[in-house]
């Protein structure tokens, strides 16, 4: 997809709740079939979501009262964001 240099996409639940906690928006959520639980998270590129990922691998704190709500709102995005075709924009 040549739409991919604009998104970000990630299948680790934690580095999607980190980017939340930061006030990176979720855009959408991916899942190939609903027989699979892997989800892809797919975030806006941005130079500020690099420097995050940078602090997410570096151990750089956050409150755990932020990370807690937090993952359950990125848990709950998995079942109820409606998924988005990337291509044309097009819910699913």
């Amino acid at each position: 997809m040549k739409d991919d240099k604009i998104y970000y996409r990630t299948t680790d639940l934690w580095l999607a709740t980190f980017f939340r906690v930061r006030g990176l928006k979720l855009l959408s959520v991916e899942r190939k079939d609903t027989t699979n639980k892997k989800v892809t998270f797919i975030f806006q590129e941005s130079s500020e979501r690099m420097r995050l990922t940078e602090e997410f691998f570096n151990n750089i704190g956050v409150g755990i009262m932020d990370v807690r709500n937090a993952m359950t709102e990125t848990k709950s995005a998995i079942f109820n964001m409606p998924q988005i075709n990337l291509k044309d924009g097009e819910k699913k």
